[in-house]
């Protein structure tokens, strides 16, 4: 059994396509949970994001959306075994499909995002991978509908696609907020952005963050980042 094991949860990982990796630990570490009432995490995977955002609001509810079988039942198990149980649901649901008379002041996701290239043979993994199997445009629109007035879309996605996710965006009422530009290294180029968008106008807030040193080590910025999650301590690392 795999497990990957935070502060205070731990995430089983056995039969969701896509593990725990840095990127859902930097999303899930800079989203703003403060004052939020109700969340939707859509492409859950193992629940992590939920898990994390709910550590820190001790009132949210969340509904985790995920389209692969397995994974929304360890999804739905990890839940279960944490202590945020009673706040968290689990939906095998094509979110496409979701209907619900909800409205979320919270939509996090990390979602499939590779438009070009080879797809994984793995068929679980490049559906948890790959745009085809969530539409950038339906995907974007249906966020929009479900989202509060005063509510928040967190993702992640490739830098060079952020220009492409803001256009969705934006013609879909949503206007991004703040962009965090990711490098894996320094001195190396930007890999990911995490977006914010809401539908309230605001200045746009522009962060760096780099995830790993020259010599390999994690930074102060991605280990303090990250602290109140990574069980490990990363300060040995550096």
């Amino acid at each position: 059994m795999s497990i990957f094991k935070f502060k205070f949860f731990d995430v089983k990982q056995s039969d969701a396509p896509m593990r725990v990796g840095t990127d859902t630990m930097v999303l899930g570490a800079s989203i703003d949970v403060f004052g939020k009432s109700y969340g939707l995490d859509v492409g859950a995977g193992t629940g992590v994001l939920s898990l994390m955002c709910a550590q820190r609001n001790s009132k949210i509810e969340i509904d985790a959306i995920e389209l692969d079988g397995l994974a929304s039942k360890e999804c739905a198990y990890n839940f279960f075994q944490s202590n945020f149980s009673q706040r968290l649901t689990s939906i095998h649901l094509d979110f496409i499909e979701f209907d619900t008379t909800k409205k979320y002041d919270l939509i996090v996701s990390n979602p499939p995002f590779f438009q070009t290239g080879l797809e994984n043979e793995d068929q679980r993994k490049s559906n948890s991978r790959h745009e085809r199997s969530l539409p950038k445009a339906l995907f974007v629109e249906k966020v929009s509908g479900l989202l509060d007035q005063h509510g928040d879309f967190w993702i992640i996605v490739p830098y060079i696609d952020v220009e492409g996710w803001v256009d969705v965006a934006s013609s879909n009422n949503l206007k991004l907020n703040s962009q965090t530009n990711i490098r894996g290294k320094q001195g190396a180029s930007y890999i990911r952005s995490i977006l914010r968008f809401s539908k309230l106008p605001n200045n746009i807030i522009i962060i760096d963050l780099t995830i790993r040193s020259v010599s390999g080590g994690y930074t102060e910025e991605y280990i303090d980042l990250t602290y109140n999650f990574h069980f490990k301590d990363l300060r040995k690392n550096v």
